[in-house]
């Protein structure tokens, strides 16, 4: 998946600015221009981080696209660009694709807050994500941009056009390198005699992805939605479980440690209390964890 702010083009975890996320809205992924597809967009942090009692909030419902032209898809939800208030801390926002088996049909409406995204996608093949936050550096109304209200979907030609064997988009790793998370990679980060469901994974996967992002105060104190060294902190477990939709105490356990990207490594180091070596050393924290696994998960 293709996703830009005008001239932004978009990783996924990456944190864009207020006046950015008002520019025009690109999105593309490898259609084919045979199938229909589902694309949603909604913030997860609605009214705030420090209060979600009203998300997901939709920002954008579609159905029925022909490949990807938007613009001729069924609107469910019209577009309304990000425009998170000042002191609602960074919000997480989702871009959702998703392949049809056959034409859908939703009524156009105007309510937005509390859509369960997962009941609306029910029935569909998830092909792709991308997560951005949005940092809300000033009010909507103090930015000087000519289409406040709406701003316009710019259309794509597809990527590629793929055949009635349909692969899956990558996601993209926030790492910042753009370096594309294959299902090999996403796998690696559990042991081969593994159990866990698929969306146990994901959960799992994703808290370490939202924890890497956090300062190391954040993570060690579990200090959500307070602000630590400038940042606001965010519940990495909360947001994982909204995204998977479910939630696990296995995920230490089902790790291949020895696989997960130094970032991730430090950050679940630092939310369960284990030492880090300092000058930092791979091979030492990877030791410290199989110690702290072993009082944790021992062998039966």
């Amino acid at each position: 998946m293709n996703v830009s702010f005008g001239n932004l083009n978009l990783v996924d975890g990456q944190t864009v600015n207020i006046e950015d996320a008002q520019k025009d809205l690109f999105i593309s992924w490898p259609g084919n221009p045979d199938f229909l597809y589902t694309l949603v967009v909604y913030d997860m942090s609605f009214p705030s981080v420090y209060d979600t009692s009203k998300s997901p909030f939709v920002h954008f419902f579609v159905t029925n696209i022909p490949g990807t032209r938007i613009d001729e898809g069924s609107v469910v939800i019209d577009y309304l660009s990000p425009r998170p208030p000042v002191g609602s801390g960074d919000h997480l926002f989702v871009i959702d694709i998703y392949l049809q088996k056959s034409m859908i049909n939703f009524s156009p409406t105007n309510d937005r807050e509390n859509i369960d995204v997962k009941n609306l996608s029910a029935g569909l093949q998830f092909i792709g994500r991308l997560n951005f936050y949005v940092s809300p550096t000033q009010n909507i109304s103090q930015i000087k941009i000519s289409k406040v209200k709406v701003a316009p979907m710019t259309i794509a030609k597809p990527i590629s056009p793929i055949s009635s064997e349909f692969r899956q988009s990558p996601v993209r790793r926030p790492r910042g390198s753009g370096h594309v998370r294959t299902e090999e990679e996403k796998e690696s980060y559990f042991k081969p005699d593994s159990t866990l469901a698929d969306d146990k994974k994901k959960f799992c996967r994703t808290f370490l992805h939202v924890a890497a992002k956090q300062t190391e105060n954040c993570n060690k104190e579990h200090a959500w939605y307070q602000v630590k060294d400038g940042k606001t902190c965010y519940n990495s477990y909360s947001i994982a479980s909204k995204i998977s939709g479910t939630s696990s105490r296995e995920c230490g356990k089902n790790f291949a440690f020895e696989n997960i990207p130094d970032g991730e490594l430090k950050a679940y180091a630092e939310l369960n209390g284990i030492s880090i070596p300092t000058p930092y050393d791979r091979n030492k924290i990877l030791e410290n964890i199989r110690v702290w696994k072993e009082r944790n998960y021992p062998e039966k």
